[in-house]
């Protein structure tokens, strides 16, 4: 999606708090939540070949990109512990670039890609954390000879698979340092932009100048709290309760799966799991409903 069709599909206006708070709600998703998921799942693997081919997908895929080495797990904690760093140079922007009330009319080159970095990054945050809990089963399932992904909706699976390559291209722009960021942002022309002479801009700076870090994949449809009309104070306390359900969840996995490896199956952990996993189902309906988004 090119820069002008990403500004109109934005509401009318909203205010500068909707973006500092969105900020601050990913800041506690990652610092809180993510992190110490992916911290307990990179030691709970150590040493272990995974033997799913969600997992090897995954991780070959990951180590090929960033020609690393490591389990899947080792790789994308390195990567998450610097987000706080990234979501350090966005408060700044935000402060500097966005005024207390933000008009689509007046949106500029420079904040538009201060706002789709930090859509790509919710994106990224959500599909890692959910992409953990994956994981994590389909080797349960390796394990007991189960179908893979049987614990996912139809729906659910056509998402990871349809959002892959996109998670994967987002990771790329996100690998790159918060001296980076910020210098992409500042080379970005703060000119407003105009549907009439937008394709004159670009003819004349050139698409790398307006979109530095390469960000058209973006999909409008990753966060819907600049889109749709909603009580966005509840929307994130929603979605910050949902990445501690995961992260709970993430814990019952693990445990779930130490007892597979020693041929232990505990009913008490499978009836846990299955509690946990109802909770955050309401979780998402929450969501879906404050977002408009039902079907």
């Amino acid at each position: 999606m090119n820069v002008l069709a990403y500004v109109k599909s934005l509401l009318p206006s909203f205010g500068q708090d909707r973006v500092v708070d969105d900020l601050s709600r990913m800041r506690a998703d990652v610092e809180d939540s993510l992190i110490p998921s992916l911290d307990q799942a990179a030691k709970a693997f150590k040493g272990q070949k995974f033997k799913s081919t969600v997992a090897l997908g995954v991780e070959k895929a990951l180590q090929r990109q960033f020609n690393v080495s490591g389990n899947v797990f080792e790789i994308l904690l390195k990567l998450f512990h610097s987000i706080p760093s990234k979501l350090d140079v966005l408060d700044e922007a935000v402060e500097s670039h966005f005024s207390k009330d933000i008009v689509k009319e007046a949106f500029t080159y420079r904040r538009a890609n201060i706002l789709k970095y930090a859509e790509m990054l919710s994106f990224v945050i959500g599909y890692t954390s959910r992409l953990t809990l994956r994981i994590i089963a389909a080797e349960k399932a390796a394990i007991d000879g189960t179908p893979v992904d049987a614990h996912l909706t139809a729906a659910q699976t056509t998402q990871f698979t349809e959002k892959y390559t996109s998670w994967l291209d987002a990771l790329k722009v996100i690998d790159k340092s918060a001296a980076e960021l910020k210098s992409a942002i500042e080379s970005v022309p703060d000119v407003i932009i105009d549907e009439t002479n937008a394709h004159g801009v670009e003819a004349t700076v050139g698409a790398k100048t307006l979109d530095p870090m390469g960000m058209n994949f973006i999909s409008p449809s990753w966060n819907l709290i600049y889109r749709v009309r909603m009580y966005a104070a509840e929307w994130d306390v929603a979605t910050i309760n949902r990445s501690k359900e995961e992260r709970k969840l993430v814990e019952l996995r693990l445990r779930e799966l130490k007892e597979a490896r020693e041929g232990k199956p505990s009913a008490l952990i499978e009836h846990q799991i299955e509690t946990a996993e109802d909770r955050l189902k309401k979780i998402d309906f929450r969501i879906a409903r404050l977002s408009g988004d039902l079907h």
